[in-house]
């Protein structure tokens, strides 16, 4: 998905809370500035159809439409780091994060770095490092990996990478989350995929939900927003709605969770 330059204006409008004008972007999906010690924040967002598909044909780009980029990019501009799983970044193709140079001074402005790092969590390793994704990065991403991936295979992603071992045989979310607040990264905007989506909710790691919900019927497909892990989870995980925005075709809906929040470490707080 590409990223919208800071001066695209789509027309979005509030449904809830009532309102009336046009909506900035910014400012609906702002987060409370951060504070020394502060727990991390995941962020999750995803366009899904109707029928919950959020893949045509393999791929999000047919879902999306330009507010529902224009939201993307905003969420990106908000960020300390993106967080992506394998599969995703396979499947869509990624490429390092190229914000305009408006959104750069966006995020400066913010007190973020230019750039967020990418950081994939990939239980093997089998990435392309020769790709763009790599190749081409401004700032090094970051890959979550185990202990049972192959040691050559994690010291040739370092080449590319910083390689972070965060589990056993799976990643663990705590694990994870925990590396990147010991790195000041503590707004994290998770884009995917629904099996890293699964596993973050079963850990009660998900903060909001940030959902563009196109209206198109996507037919027979096997990707749908959660993938549960199959080790048991803290479920059912509720949610309650901060807004609801609207193009005139589009629904982008934006909750978060309740109950306690998390720590860095994993330990809860009020």
């Amino acid at each position: 998905m590409s990223e919208e330059s800071a001066g695209s204006r789509p027309a979005v409008q509030r449904v809830f809370p009532p309102g009336a004008g046009q909506v900035d972007l910014g400012a609906a999906y702002a987060l409370p500035p951060p504070t020394t010690g502060s727990a991390v924040h995941v962020r999750a967002n995803f366009v899904t159809g109707l029928d919950g598909a959020t893949t045509i044909a393999g791929r999000s780009g047919p879902l999306s439409g330009p507010a529902d980029r224009a939201v993307f990019s905003t969420l990106r501009s908000l960020c300390d780091v993106v967080l992506v799983g394998a599969g995703t970044v396979r499947q869509e193709g990624y490429g390092p994060a190229r914000p305009s140079e408006a959104r750069q001074s966006l995020r400066r402005g913010l007190g973020l770095a230019a750039i967020p790092p990418i950081a994939v969590v990939s239980r093997s390793l089998q990435l392309d490092l020769d790709s763009p994704f790599f190749t081409e990065a401004r700032a090094r991403p970051i890959l979550f990996t185990t202990e049972v991936t192959p040691k050559e295979r994690r010291m040739a992603a370092s080449q590319r990478a910083e390689v972070v071992v965060a589990g056993a045989r799976t990643v663990d979310p705590d694990q994870a989350l925990a590396a990147l607040a010991a790195r000041g990264l503590t707004r994290v905007l998770c884009e995917g995929g629904p099996t890293l989506f699964g596993h973050l909710l079963a850990a009660a790691r998900v903060d909001e939900l940030c959902l563009s919900l196109s209206p198109t019927v996507a037919g027979p497909t096997s990707h749908h927003l959660v993938v549960p892990p199959a080790r048991s989870g803290r479920w059912p995980v509720e949610l309650e709605l901060v807004h609801i925005l609207t193009d005139g075709a589009s629904l982008f809906l934006r909750y978060r969770r309740r109950g306690p929040q998390q720590e860095p470490g994993g330990t809860t707080r009020p």
